[in-house]
């Protein structure tokens, strides 16, 4: 659930959007962010752990002689965060490998104690800047608990998260926790006009990662363990899949819905499911799993059916960002 007054996201116009969509992917996705959606009107990129989204949009044709002004009325700087001076570094290192116009390399500087930043400039020479801000012991004393806790007991096993579940969401009870993988990614649908039914939207597949903590770890590769997605052809009536991305594990699962229900954080999230497993490849984590709940949704519903043949053309593909907990 969005906390109020939180960035929900941050809109620039760009010269050249062809270009500008290239430049923008090309290190947003260096920094935990995956592009959702695209089209001539718009590109738009997440961030699932923090929530927040950056769009860009051409200009209108009337403005293609102007220029950015950094001191004029409108758009200063945007500044990401990065959680330790080595990232900031890093990044660093990528911008110069690829050319970036990098305007300050990274140094202190004196807004707060030990705050560490780079700055760069897109296209169109709008400054964007990647910091690390040090958290004071008072800062994290105001850390909120999260709603999804896994603890480690002593032995090394996992503790089932506290996770208040509706009735029909459940496994049966001798069946044990085993773990928690946080999911973002973006649910697919198709626009299906047909004269012999309503016009709706089917989903076609999730294009989703998972990692362990979404606390501690962005979506990116060097994270990210597990890809979920769905089969075309079913097996033993199972579409869904959580395939291990981990290196040594070559363990796949495979899912039918048994159990759905609505979110209990409202109707715009996708609902919650419990997905038994219908069959296993490889070996590792997924290999004795029996079932896979779905909870924590966070958006990721299709637009309205009464948009499908007006707004968007039958066989059209929309793809809604969504977070879950799987």
């Amino acid at each position: 659930m969005a906390v109020l007054g939180s960035l929900n996201h941050l809109g620039l116009c760009v010269s050249d959007y062809k270009e500008s969509i290239k430049f923008y992917d090309s290190f947003l996705t260096q920094l935990g962010y995956k592009q959702t959606v695209t089209n001539d009107k718009y590109t738009s990129w997440l961030n699932a752990t923090s929530g927040g989204q950056i769009v860009i949009s051409p200009i209108r044709s009337e403005n293609k002689e102007s220029k950015h002004e950094r001191y004029s009325v409108g758009f200063h700087h945007l500044a990401l965060n990065s959680s330790t001076r080595e990232q900031v570094d890093k990044f660093h290192e990528f911008l110069l490998e690829n050319n970036y116009n990098v305007l300050d390399e990274p140094r202190e500087y004196d807004y707060v104690p030990g705050y560490y930043a780079v700055f760069w400039a897109d296209l169109d020479g709008m400054k964007l800047e990647l910091c690390h801000v040090p958290i004071t012991t008072a800062q994290e004393d105001e850390t909120i608990t999260p709603k999804a806790d896994i603890v480690e007991e002593a032995n090394g096993d996992k503790k089932k998260p506290d996770i208040p579940l509706p009735k029909n969401i459940s496994v049966p009870n001798d069946h044990k926790f085993k773990f928690l993988l946080s999911a973002y990614g973006v649910q697919i649908y198709k626009c299906v006009v047909n004269e012999h039914v309503p016009n709706n939207w089917t989903q076609v597949t999730p294009d989703t990662y998972c990692v362990n903590d979404k606390r501690t770890e962005t979506f990116v590769p060097e994270y990210e363990v597990a890809y979920h997605y769905m089969l075309k052809k079913p097996i033993h009536e199972g579409r869904a899949v959580w395939e291990s991305l981990v290196k040594g594990d070559d363990s796949l699962l495979v899912a039918k819905n048994v159990a759905t229900n609505v979110s209990p954080d409202g109707k715009m999230n996708l609902p919650w499911l419990v997905n038994k497993a219908t069959h296993h490849e490889g070996k590792g984590r997924f290999s004795d799993i029996t079932y896979v709940l779905r909870v924590n949704t966070v958006e990721g519903n299709p637009p309205p059916d009464e948009y499908c043949g007006t707004h968007y053309q039958g066989d059209a593909i929309v793809k809604v960002a969504y977070s879950a907990d799987y």
